[in-house]
């Protein structure tokens, strides 16, 4: 199938701030749960939804483009996946400002594989949840005591926390660094033949970039409304003026705007031996 879609210059560039900034935090969400809902949910009901949580003391906070980045020395895992000594969790200024340096916390975290930083990217599944490790009394939700956690012991509250997250979820399986093609291909929305038109370097390692789309390979046709594609790159992943087979995910369901899903998934159109492997891979995942 073939879709042609023409891209003005300067058109993509107007929106590079805002729109790298959101795809960057949000790339492809896999978790409906996480912290932005407008709904307020109980303490169950956010340990549920989360995927990992941990003690962990407070090593610094540092300011970047996107707000405050908290880095956590990991004492003990409760449930989850963590393999890092250090975590690094996203928070907002006003969040971060209730956790003081050399204090240990619980934190039910929402962790993400991001492919456009160097370490894996966690957020607290809601920025007014407070569990201070050693001051449990202290813990609150929405501002109120945590009934869950009322008057009970560090020991206890661990337990009461991982009996309440219940079986674990099946963990997800982590593509952005992958070598495997096959993988990649079966875990991305799209794969796309596209020539690069423009690009902008946005924050962090993400570039947003325009682009002519010459070919849907793989997932729902590009909306035939749409004049352009943007495309959330790696930074001097791609050269303007050249074409690509580029695997990506889509930010949101009905989004214009989409990520590359994996370190490993943009191919130069002359590397014609793996071209000729996507489309096998492509053709072998549709029988």
């Amino acid at each position: 199938m073939t879709k042609k879609i023409l891209i003005t210059s300067g058109s993509v560039l107007l929106l590079v701030a805002i729109v790298v900034s959101v795809v960057v935090l949000a790339g492809k969400s896999e978790n409906p749960d996480m912290q932005y809902s407008l709904i307020e949910k109980t303490f169950e009901e956010l340990v549920e939804a989360s995927n990992c949580a941990a003690v962990a003391e407070l090593i610094s906070h540092k300011n970047n483009s996107r707000g405050i980045e908290s880095s956590f020395a990991v004492q003990e895992v409760l449930y989850g996946e963590i393999a890092e000594e250090i975590i690094h969790v996203e928070m907002e200024k006003e969040e971060s400002q209730k956790y003081t340096a050399g204090e240990e916390y619980i934190l039910i975290l929402d962790r993400e594989d991001s492919l456009f930083y160097d370490h894996p990217l966690c957020v607290v599944v809601s920025y007014e949840l407070f569990i201070p490790a050693n001051d449990l009394g202290n813990s609150t939700l929405y501002g109120k005591p945590i009934s869950a956690l009322v008057n009970r012991s560090a020991t206890a509250t661990k337990a009461t926390i991982v009996d309440l997250r219940g079986a674990a979820k099946p963990e997800r399986k982590s593509y952005t660094k992958a070598n495997d093609l096959s993988t990649i291909i079966t875990e991305s929305d799209l794969v796309l033949e596209v020539k690069i038109i423009d690009s902008e370097d946005g924050v962090y390692n993400a570039a947003l970039c325009g682009g002519q789309v010459f070919n849907v390979l793989k997932g729902a046709p590009i909306n035939s409304d749409e004049e352009y594609i943007m495309l959330t790159m790696l930074k001097g992943s791609v050269k303007v003026g050249k074409t690509y087979i580029v695997t990506a995910n889509r930010v949101e369901d009905d989004s214009i705007i989409y990520s590359l899903s994996a370190k490993n998934g943009v191919i130069p159109i002359t590397d014609t031996k793996k071209v000729d492997e996507v489309r096998r891979l492509v053709a072998r995942a549709e029988q």
